[in-house]
């Protein structure tokens, strides 16, 4: 009998214990009516997708769109650009609080750190090897004390992709006389589609680069390009040591005249000839 009242004890005892739980503590948290309101109040989540909270015996199921909206709005917070160049260069930036991050039309990426410099701003990394220098609608980049993109105007809309072009095809046209901002351009035909190439001064081409005297060409001639498309379609054959142009019908020939005697040779076979069969 005495064991029988000591388990009684012991049942009375849990069950205040589990009231008192119920009444001091699980009332003290927040009425739970969603997965934010559940992940607030401290209840158990499940790492699924999407993510799931338990509270008062309810699941709450995060809502996604929802999530994707709030990571919405911290990118949009930042601004993104895009600038063009001189020479048909390109580079976007991303500008954040204290820094901004610029990706270069060649693949590379840096984020500088910004200061303030007179009216205009500018973003550097350490030692300022890369300098990001803008003021209104213009900008450059300053690369070890050399300005590697100049004259750069901030340009609305998404920014192009600017594509490696390696082709061949004939001359169609050779305009020397109304490019303003070239030596030439030139019209090629390639599998009955039409491509414009720019020639720009030996000065702004890369020293390796192949490419032709434009008075070495004429209509007809068969050339091969590879150059960088720019934001106005056109092709420039001479940004980088491994870009050329060079005519195609001018190394066929080459091969021909190899293949036939010289005139002194006609000459000495045709003598050799006469000569045995006057034997």
């Amino acid at each position: 009998m005495k064991y029988v009242i000591y388990i009684l004890l012991l049942l009375i005892f849990a069950g205040a214990c589990a009231a008192g739980y119920w009444f001091f503590i699980k009332d003290d948290r927040p009425i739970v009516a969603s997965f934010e309101e559940c992940l607030a109040a401290g209840y158990p989540v499940a790492e699924s997708f999407p993510r799931q909270c338990k509270a008062d015996g309810k699941t709450y199921i995060e809502d996604i769109d929802a999530a994707n909206e709030q990571v919405q709005e911290e990118q949009d917070a930042l601004v993104s650009d895009w600038y063009l160049c001189n020479e048909d260069k390109t580079f976007s930036v991303i500008i954040g609080n204290e820094d901004a991050t610029i990706m270069l039309d060649d693949k590379r990426t840096y984020t500088l750190a910004a200061r303030e410099v007179g009216s205009s701003t500018e973003y550097a990394n350490q030692g300022d090897e890369v300098v990001l220098k803008l003021e209104a609608d213009k900008g450059r980049i300053v690369e070890s004390a050399e300005v590697t993109y100049g004259n750069c105007t901030r340009q609305e809309g998404r920014m192009p992709v600017v594509e490696e072009l390696t082709l061949a095809g004939s001359i169609t046209a050779i305009d020397t006389e109304t490019a303003t901002d070239t030596e030439a351009v030139i019209t090629i035909d390639s599998n009955g589609q039409a491509y414009t190439i720019a020639l720009l001064s030996e000065e702004t081409c890369a020293d390796e680069a192949e490419i032709i005297a434009v008075s070495e060409l004429a209509e007809d001639d068969v050339i091969e390009v590879r150059g960088t498309k720019g934001l106005d379609d056109r092709i420039v054959p001479c940004l980088k040591g491994a870009h050329y142009l060079r005519e195609v019908a001018l190394v066929e020939e080459e091969e021909e005249e190899s293949e036939e005697p010289e005139e002194g040779e006609e000459e000495t076979a045709t003598t050799t000839e006469s000569e045995e069969e006057e034997e």
